[in-house]
């Protein structure tokens, strides 16, 4: 194995790390309410597993 590849396979996993303290579900909570506002997507009638997982979380 090359020295190149384990710096690479090091930075992949310190990122993976942030990722997992941050919080998966929390970040692709953020990405899918961003994408509705960006996309204006109605929110009203969502399916009800997306109101039990998240809540009242406004895409505001």
């Amino acid at each position: 194995m090359k020295p190149e590849s384990l710096t690479e396979g090091e930075k992949e996993v310190r990122v993976m790390d942030k990722l997992y303290d941050f919080g998966l579900s929390e970040l692709f909570l953020d990405l899918a309410l961003a994408a509705a506002k960006k996309y204006q997507i109605n929110l009203d009638f969502s399916h009800e597993e997306f109101q039990f997982f998240f809540g009242s979380r406004s895409i505001q």
